[in-house]
């Protein structure tokens, strides 16, 4: 099951391109191992892995590569070569035309009636780019939604 392949794939998911899969680390640059599994179902490289097996290669195979959380629900790369998201201030998004999130059908049917959407958690990831939003929708099952901007 620990194989390079599955090694490779993994260094590359968390510590070069974790946007291709809709990956998006929290503010100390963990990511969820939930969310990692569900890239692995949704891509069907690594069908047969399951939700402990992920955690044991991360805890005791690849410790030398990857650091947990307290927890053992968050892990991160310990040498990350992406650049992470940063939170910005919602002014110098009105820089912008067009911004893209995804959303759950259930929430999308709320906002499509309300017209608009505060979302519990406080904020809301923005993508400039529709094609990282459409990724991270596929991941969670989401739609993409184009969100407008108002002052």
């Amino acid at each position: 099951m620990f194989d390079k392949h599955f090694f490779k794939f993994l260094k590359y998911l968390l510590a070069h391109h974790p946007e291709e899969f809709g990956l998006i680390p929290d503010i100390n640059g963990f990511f969820k191992i939930k969310e990692i599994f569900q890239v692995l179902i949704f891509t069907k490289k690594f069908r047969k892995v399951k939700l402990e097996t992920l955690k044991q290669g991360f805890s005791y195979y690849y410790r030398d590569f990857f650091e947990f959380s307290e927890n053992s629900k968050l892990v991160r790369a310990k040498n990350p070569v992406y650049h992470p998201p940063e939170q910005v201030e919602l002014s110098t998004l009105f820089k912008f035309n067009t911004l893209w999130t995804f959303v759950k059908p259930k929430v999308w049917l709320k906002i499509s009636i309300d017209g608009i959407w505060k979302p519990r958690a406080g904020y809301i990831p923005l993508f400039a780019s529709k094609e990282l939003a459409e990724n991270w929708a596929k991941v969670k099952g989401a739609l993409v939604i184009e969100v407008i901007l108002r002052k």
